[in-house]
């Protein structure tokens, strides 16, 4: 075990100024002590795979996806079901192009057959378990192995690396994420030394709290932000309408989860003179992609996971510029394998033959992921991000799927479809309400109730946000 995580053990019991104290001494321990052998081995494997020939990658995702799909068909139940029932051998999959031969995984199949899908090789319980609701509404628990927060930390530091980002580096975060001033202190605000993190809280972008986060950043002068679009926007807006601009200067501003509309990435841009950095990943952990500094189109990391775009009748699209819906399979989790996990999220290959970087990667365009129209509106007036509201919790287990219905400011329906027809009592309904509310720290009231279903669109698909209030009142 890292040190790093041997220290995140014991690290929220111990009082904050405590651990910013000791900060600087932890800091002082040499790298590779510090995060221990997993971060040096994935660190290693991905500075021997970046010189590597784009004919040499293909070749090692090809035997990686091999390897993956024997070892699926050995020891996870799931699978061994599912090729025994269709005729299918794993020497049937010789390289990316065969796996059209294996039907998709959706994530109501997921819900299904979770503990079918959890390799023989692998105890349940040291397991890590996650649970993500998903843009299509459709929430799904599944299980990774004990390496893998820290093997994401690496490709996040991998992929930032050209923009300057080091394991070292500081960060403003802007997420839904309550850190431990906000939930024990009702503070705002937060100065964590051990993480070199500044935290603020996203659901109290009131003009006076702004103030004081554009003060901290001035103080703590973290190297990069990161977090929601929609949150960093705000706060843009007000530090263009401060006197005195943000008398700090970030390296870059690393968004995730939703969408950046040009827009958006021209003006914080903009206002912070830095580079905005989007990358594009599922917390199913089966794709990762980023943006390099030549490009804003997403280059998938080839021996991550293998990224596809099939249109509406489920045909592998290969011509660039025609938009499908992405499909991952996984080549790192062996403990509960995702192979052809469709994604709900749309996208298209690049039209362009190469990028300047010339990495030779795959690079998908026009990620349609999380809408910025897909939001609620609080009672102040304030929009609620999907992504804001995204929380690891038991409820998603009651849930097969649900949606988020608004006619009201500051009111949203939660229509909640039961799993297995297993009717959701009044104590899981009233659960699932107070999750969500407590979420929106009270700025939107939600009240669940039960339904047989929730009708998708008329193109077929499901929307997570059912809007009936106009959002650009509030824009």
């Amino acid at each position: 075990m890292s040190l790093v995580n041997k220290i995140l053990k014991n690290y929220t019991k111990a009082p904050l100024w405590l651990t910013n104290m000791l900060a600087p001494v932890y800091y002082m321990i040499p790298e590779n002590k510090r995060y221990g052998s997993v971060y040096n081995r994935e660190m290693a494997e991905l500075k021997r795979t970046e010189k590597l020939s784009p004919l040499e990658l293909e070749a090692e995702k090809n035997e990686s996806l091999r390897k993956l799909i024997s070892y699926s068909y050995d020891h996870v139940r799931y699978y061994r079901e599912l090729f025994d029932r269709i005729g299918l051998h794993p020497s049937d999959i010789k390289d990316e192009k065969d796996l059209a031969k294996i039907p998709f995984l959706t994530k109501e199949l997921l819900v299904e057959n979770r503990d079918k899908m959890i390799s023989d090789e692998f105890d349940k319980s040291s397991l890590v378990y996650l649970t993500t609701s998903g843009s299509t509404g459709t929430p799904a628990g599944f299980y990774v192995q004990p390496e893998s927060p820290m093997r994401e930390r690496v490709y996040g530091i991998h992929m930032f690396k050209d923009m300057g980002y080091k394991p070292d580096s500081s960060r403003l975060v802007m997420r839904g994420k309550e850190f431990w001033a906000q939930k024990a202190k009702g503070r705002n605000w937060q100065w964590d030394a051990f993480k070199r993190e500044l935290s603020i809280n996203i659901f109290e972008m009131t003009p006076e709290n702004m103030e004081v986060y554009c003060k901290v950043i001035e103080k703590y002068k973290p190297d990069f932000a990161f977090g929601y679009m929609s949150a960093m926007y705000t706060l843009c807006k007000y530090i263009e309408s401060r006197p005195q601009k943000l008398k700090h200067q970030f390296k870059g501003y690393l968004a995730i989860s939703e969408t950046v509309t040009e827009e958006q990435r021209c003006f914080v841009e903009s206002v912070i003179n830095a580079r905005v950095f989007s990358f594009y990943g599922m917390s199913e952990r089966v794709i990762i992609a980023s943006e390099c500094k030549h490009s804003t189109e997403y280059h998938v990391q080839p021996l991550y996971g293998i990224a596809e775009i099939v249109d509406e009748n489920g045909n592998v699209i290969t011509e660039p510029g025609k938009t499908g819906e992405i499909v991952g399979t996984g080549l790192l989790n062996y403990a509960m394998p995702l192979i052809r996990y469709k994604m709900g999220d749309m996208a298209s290959w690049s039209t362009k033959e190469s990028c300047e970087c010339q990495n030779g990667l795959k690079r998908l365009s026009g990620v349609q992921g999380r809408k910025a129209k897909d939001v609620l509106i609080g009672k102040d007036g304030s929009l609620v991000s999907l992504a804001s509201l995204e929380v690891h919790s038991e409820i998603y287990d009651y849930m097969s799927r649900y949606q988020f219905v608004q006619t009201h400011v500051g009111e949203v329906t939660v229509k909640a479809v039961a799993v297995n027809g297993k009717p959701l009592t009044n104590e899981k309904l009233n659960r699932i309400s107070e999750v969500f509310t407590e979420r929106t720290k009270g700025k939107i009231v939600f009240c669940a109730e039960e339904v047989q279903a929730v009708k998708p669109k008329k193109n077929g698909k499901m929307s997570i946000i059912d809007q009936h209030l106009d959002v650009t009142k509030y824009i």
